[in-house]
């Protein structure tokens, strides 16, 4: 006998590549987005400021993640470089059978300055764990160190990273402490537009309120000083990633009502007439936002999204796939646009 399963698949359905992951982090504050050192602590001669602007930096810059970092002074080199330290994460356990990962990053105000990254045993005889010393410079950078496999569990531990090895100036920033190898942190360039919304690469039903022909509102994060912005849009990448002149969408059509939105498939001006045409159902569009910040143009990322069809969709297994049968197949789909007035309400499935 064959049993049938149908399982209904409601919400959002995300397209695209997907991207290792890093581990949890362990760390409580390790970004500094609180605007506040603590749970941070230290020992020895330094001085602290969680800051938002890099005041003096050699080479300008802000925060490389949110908005908060730590800015750090050394005022003099110490007979060790373990005389001074900042620390976090004291008293907890390095478990049996696992490896971690500490990772931060560090940028100099002036020239190389030397940081030990430590994970250690916080007692005598103050055992490190894949410790190593970075030498950090001008310029942000990611800077990582991962244990050894623990063969037991290990305790009272702590997170150090020793600092009197060079007097001077530093930020630190995005600290992380997680499970398994290191993997390389994605930082976007904060010059470029972000969050774009529909987010990239979902399936989303169009707007079609009060009967409106299917359109979509398109909103994002704009890049840091961005001063303007020009959108390009179609149902062809090519057209996006060329930049097309006839897939522009130019600036944002009403900045008074909202500063960088773009409407598509909406009929008015000043949107242009390509963009006025209504969305088509089960179709994928394209989208590129580019800043401009008064000197230089910032190419933003491609972003798409596909407009859900009125009728059930993707299902699984796909059309026209040969199966091995085992105790059960369980066929899935995705719903269709509920919320279009007219459009089903419920569905009948046959079989055979």
């Amino acid at each position: 006998m064959i049993w049938l399963f149908i399982v209904v698949s409601m919400g959002l359905m995300v397209f695209g590549s997907t991207y290792a992951a890093e581990g949890d982090n362990l760390l409580t504050n390790g970004d500094f987005e609180t605007g506040l050192y603590s749970p941070w602590g230290g020992y020895g001669d330094y001085a602290y400021e969680v800051v938002q602007q890099l005041e003096g930096a050699a080479v300008p810059d802000g925060p490389i993640e949110g908005d908060y970092c730590l800015h750090v002074t050394v005022p003099a080199v110490g007979a060790n470089p373990w005389d001074a330290g900042i620390q976090t994460w004291q008293g907890q356990v390095f478990e049996a059978g696992k490896k971690y990962t500490l990772s931060a990053f560090f940028k100099s105000k002036s020239g190389p300055m030397n940081i030990n990254f430590k994970p250690e045993l916080a007692q005598d005889p103050w055992t490190g764990y894949g410790e190593a010393v970075k030498t950090i410079n001008e310029e942000w950078a990611e800077y990582s160190v991962t244990t050894p496999v623990f063969a037991a569990d290990t305790s009272p531990t702590s997170i150090t990273f020793h600092i009197a090895a060079t007097a001077g100036e530093f930020w630190m920033d995005n600290v992380k402490f997680y499970e398994g190898d290191y993997i390389p942190t994605l930082v976007l360039p904060k010059f470029v537009a972000t969050n774009p919304v529909p987010a990239d690469g979902v399936a989303v039903p169009p707007i079609t309120e009060g009967g409106m022909p299917p359109y979509m509102i398109l909103d994002y994060i704009p890049g840091a000083n961005a001063v303007s912005h020009e959108a390009w849009f179609s149902d062809n990448i090519n057209d996006v990633i060329t930049r097309n002149g006839a897939h522009s969408l130019g600036s944002p059509p009403w900045p008074e009502l909202d500063e960088q939105a773009y409407y598509v498939g909406f009929d008015c001006d000043p949107i242009p007439a390509f963009a006025r045409v209504p969305l088509a159902y089960n179709k994928t569009y394209y989208w590129v936002v580019d800043e401009f910040d008064g000197t230089t143009t910032w190419p933003g990322y491609v972003w798409s999204f596909f407009v859900m069809p009125a009728e059930a969709w993707g299902p699984t297994p796909e059309d026209g796939d040969s199966l091995i049968l085992g105790p059960g197949v369980t066929l899935t789909w995705h719903l269709g646009d509920l919320d279009t007035e007219g459009k089903a309400v419920s569905y009948d499935v046959y079989f055979g």
